[in-house]
């Protein structure tokens, strides 16, 4: 009981350094001659890291960037309107807009749609996927600087703006395949990288009594300082996930570096006990009977919820009542 007293009240103060893959992936030495091996030897993991990233990063659908008015054919209570008339009163406004009319005055004035009557209608650059299938086929079937005719869609009906279109890109496999290349043999390098600038940031951690500032900076990485912990159960939130870092910390009994280089996800950590303030041994002899009598009333109720547990489960029904 003393020795779990002395390291719940043992307080530490630790710093660490996180390094993600991430963050240094982007200086793992790759050779002409590693991409060229990769090229010629990993065609089928280049061509599935091209197939994964193809909709996020080696195409750019088309976009357009539009302005609408919209006129509610149902009001906000869902009551239908007179479609017709609406549809004449949209006409009108087209034919304005047509003649000339500037289209971002005929919107603030007119358009029901809460979204952009204040800004003039304007709703920026979209995608077709954005905009739905009837609305785009309109937009991207119009010249730049024109206006489409009147549109049914979910919002009411509407006229369109478009002020200028994108058409699409794709980047060909042939095209980014140098690029994965290099990206591929980086990361089979990264955990090699990654473990000696570690070694070398723990390493002068402990020389220079404190984090070498110039060589996290030259890899953008920075020092965590969370508040002090309890020596039993310390809260190292951002380095959790590096048991062997946690296990290390908990079995410090002074101040420095902790010892190796720690395992997390997609990342390693290394640190430093930069205080220990060792519990009171006046306050153990002071309340020591305080610590005893609660560890011997956990001790009871652990025991009676293991007996209860036990009793329900070996426990056998020979006669069914009705408890009201």
């Amino acid at each position: 009981l003393k020795r779990r007293y002395e390291e719940s009240a043992t307080q530490l103060s630790v710093a660490w350094v996180r390094i993600p893959d991430q963050a240094v992936l982007s200086s793992v030495p790759v050779t002409e001659g590693d991409v060229q091996a990769y090229l010629t030897t990993r065609t089928e993991a280049i061509k599935a890291a091209y197939d994964h990233e193809f909709n996020t990063r080696w195409s750019e659908p088309a976009k357009a960037r539009i302005s609408r008015i919209v006129l509610k054919t149902r009001l906000p209570t869902g009551v239908a309107q007179d479609e017709a008339a609406v549809r004449e009163r949209l006409k009108g406004i087209l034919a304005e807009a047509r003649g000339g009319a500037d289209f971002a005055s005929l919107a603030r004035r007119w358009s029901e749609d809460a979204g952009t009557v204040l800004t003039g209608g304007n709703v920026g650059q979209q995608t077709a996927a954005q905009m739905g299938p009837l609305v785009s086929e309109a937009v991207f079937a119009a010249p730049a600087d024109t206006i489409t005719d009147v549109l049914d869609t979910a919002r009411g009906l509407e006229i369109v703006y478009v002020h200028a279109t994108t058409p699409s890109e794709v980047t060909t496999i042939e095209q980014a395949s140098d690029t994965i290349a290099r990206e591929l043999v980086a990361q089979d390098g990264v955990d090699l990288f990654a473990d000696e600038l570690a070694g070398r940031i723990a390493a002068s951690w402990s020389i220079e009594s404190g984090p070498p500032e110039a060589l996290l900076t030259e890899y953008g990485l920075s020092v965590v300082r969370p508040p002090a912990t309890s020596k039993a159960e310390p809260k190292l939130i951002g380095a959790s996930d590096a048991t062997a870092f946690v296990s290390a910390v908990k079995a410090a009994t002074d101040v420095g570096v902790v010892p190796g280089v720690h395992q997390a996800e997609d990342a390693r950590v290394v640190g430093a006990i930069e205080a220990y303030e060792r519990a009171d041994p006046a306050t153990w002899e002071l309340q020591k009977d305080l610590f005893m009598g609660m560890y011997a009333r956990s001790r009871a109720g652990q025991f009676t919820e293991r007996w209860r547990s036990e009793a329900v489960a070996t426990a056998k029904i020979t006669d069914k009542k009705t408890f009201r």
